[in-house]
């Protein structure tokens, strides 16, 4: 490094830069200088699930749509809806879209019953949103089932007792 030239680090940059665009605004504003189309109008939607085949039965829907969501719920089906109208945008193309499954047989007792599983990496990642546990848990040990699994997974997990033990 010369005399002349000094290091500025990623972050003092971004600073700096965000810094001066706020004081510009700030100015702009002041002055009356903003013009309108400066303005981003916020998106109307958290997310839209963009060109995949949405499969509905209760609705009986099986065709190429876009979804929007806000809040956690779809808020739009449609044919076309354009990607800045939503904060983030999933592409979906040559993909299912569809309600989340039922499963009717796990064992999610993760380290404690045999041949169990995680639950969410085994149910929520493959489109699984809800799962009957086939017996994981006796009726000692639903307490720590419900602790350490249905509390806190994402899956929602409802449980068949095991009687016998």
């Amino acid at each position: 490094m010369t005399g002349l030239t000094k290091a500025i680090h990623r972050r003092d940059f971004l600073r700096s830069f965000s810094l001066a665009r706020t004081l510009g605004i700030a100015l702009a504003e002041a002055s009356g200088e903003l013009l309108a189309s400066q303005h981003v109008p916020s998106p109307s939607y958290d997310l839209l699930v963009r060109g995949g085949r949405v499969i509905d039965p209760a609705q009986p829907i099986s065709r190429d749509l876009d979804v929007a969501i806000t809040g956690g719920r779809i808020v739009r089906p449609d044919s076309s809806i354009p990607p800045a109208a939503a904060r983030h945008v999933l592409d979906a193309r040559l993909k299912i879209v569809t309600p989340g499954l039922i499963d009717i047989h796990v064992h999610v007792y993760d380290g404690v019953a045999p041949l169990a599983v995680p639950a969410d990496p085994n149910c929520i990642a493959k489109g699984v949103t809800t799962a009957v546990d086939a017996g994981s848990a006796g009726a000692h040990t639903l307490p720590g089932f419900r602790k350490y699994v249905i509390n806190v997974v994402e899956t929602r997990v409802y449980a068949l007792l095991n009687f016998r033990g």
